[in-house]
């Protein structure tokens, strides 16, 4: 499910406010000639934005418990959503809606609290299906490699000099030991355009702790903002660039922002914030995130794992996990993978078919008597759990790709950061038991664990 949200022109010509235009799938009806639009009212969203920024310095000063968060933020989506679609029917209110949710605005509409939105059960920002998109003009899709960790520490402001010294501390202690990851680092007295430019054309992953405006990030030596010059440049060997600072994520109608620079670029993941950030948490979510990553090696399972802590913690973290957000750009599937994914849609039909006829004719052809006694003999739990993991062990030797053999008995044998014994069980149990060639159970094994 894709949601855009269009800039449009404003219908009265005494504003120079823009309205928008927000569309949708229609799930009901997906190949109609005639496409749903939704306009917005510009000012209405200018007043709930101006209404949005007191309500959390309000909040956050009352310190509410977890409940009366949660209700008064219900109250702050109901009325965004009012302002946003009135009375029609919206499918991801569904309760048997599961799909993913990619959201994706025009530059001034990018800073809106859009994560408030609603489910059927739970808001945006607690939906694990949720994703972060930016429109623009360009975009870098080609992938260069990099292996680097970069980390630049720029506190540009006399108060945050010694909390940038301390996270840039913790994020180096991580790092230090991680032989196959080179690590860099760009101190505050080190840091200038001509630096920055040699570091990172060969890193892969960019970790910035400091100060940043909304139009980029000064650097004080040369007296610049260093902004748009990303967004012109090739850094498609970028996987993963963290910018822990205050309007990291920030778009505006003539200002464009750090992330969607990084984005353009070639950047596939950007992690930043849509507000300002607490130092305290900053530093808690920067440690937590590169953790977390380098045991999974999925930034957004890293990402979420950060997300969820701060939605458990008190009123500021959850404050904070609102303007907390990920950037990835959409993979859009080839005619290839179209035509292939069509082509073993019917052999998987074939398949299907030719098993059901074998198993009328065993079923018509059997004169067994099946008992019919409730009263079954009662198995042991851990002879249960035995036969369970013997089968699945035997499964996996079954499996003739040694790359695929050997990733599911290592997801199966070695301990998860995130997913229990009984959750990798049934991940293993329905991907080996579905029907389809080796190569489509590898497919959904890497999607559904995120293993590489």
């Amino acid at each position: 499910m894709k949601i855009r949200i269009i800039s449009k022109p404003n219908r009265s010509t005494k504003s120079d406010v823009n309205d928008a235009e927000i569309l949708w799938e229609d799930t009901k009806n997906p190949f109609s000639p005639v496409e749903i639009i939704c306009p917005i009212d510009g000012k209405s969203l200018q007043l709930f934005r101006k209404d949005w920024d007191h309500f959390l310095n309000r909040l956050i000063a009352s310190n509410p418990t977890k409940q009366e968060f949660r209700d008064k933020l219900q109250k702050k989506s109901q009325s965004l959503e009012q302002i946003i679609f009135g009375n029609r029917s919206l499918p991801w209110k569904n309760s048997n809606f599961k799909s993913e949710i990619f959201l994706q605005t025009d530059p001034e509409f990018t800073s809106f609290p859009w994560e408030i939105f609603t489910t059927n059960e739970i808001f945006f920002f607690e939906y694990k299906l949720f994703y972060r998109g930016i429109r623009s003009t360009s975009r870098v899709s080609e992938i260069s490699k990099g292996n680097a960790f970069l980390l630049i520490e720029n506190p540009v402001l006399k108060e945050l000099e010694t909390s940038v010294k301390r996270e840039g501390k913790l994020i180096s202690e991580i790092f230090e030991d991680q032989q196959k990851i080179p690590f860099k680092r760009i101190k505050a007295d080190q840091w200038k355009l001509t630096k920055f430019w040699e570091e990172i054309t060969d890193s892969a992953y960019l970790h910035y702790a400091g100060h940043t405006e909304k139009e980029g990030i000064p650097i004080q030596k040369d007296d610049v903002i260093l902004g748009e010059e990303i967004g012109k440049a090739k850094l498609s060997n970028l996987k993963v660039v963290f910018l822990n600072s205050c309007h990291s994520a920030y778009e505006g109608w003539e200002t464009s922002g750090l992330a969607s620079q990084f984005l353009k670029a070639g950047a596939q993941y950007v992690l930043g914030f849509l507000t300002p950030v607490e130092t305290e948490v900053a530093e808690q979510i920067g440690k937590e995130f590169w953790t977390f990553y380098l045991k999974s090696k999925n930034p957004r399972a890293s990402y979420l794992k950060v997300k969820e802590n701060l939605q458990n913690a008190d009123s500021k973290r959850l404050a904070s996990s609102l303007s907390f957000v990920c950037f990835s750009p959409e993979q859009k599937k080839s005619k290839s993978n179209l035509i292939f994914a069509f082509v073993l849609s019917l052999l998987l039909l074939f398949c299907l078919i030719t098993i059901s006829y074998f198993r009328k004719s065993e079923i018509k052809s059997s004169d067994q008597f099946i008992p019919t006694d409730p009263i079954l003999p009662s198995v042991n739990s851990k002879e249960q759990n035995g036969q369970t993991r013997q089968s699945i062990l035997t499964k996996i030797s079954e499996i003739k790709d040694p790359t695929f053999r050997s990733k599911a008995k290592s997801f199966w044998v070695e301990d998860h950061p995130f997913l229990t014994k009984e959750e990798r069980r049934n991940i293993l149990e329905e991907i080996l038991n579905s029907d389809g060639n080796e190569e489509v159970k590898f497919y959904q094994f890497k999607r559904n664990t995120g293993i590489e």
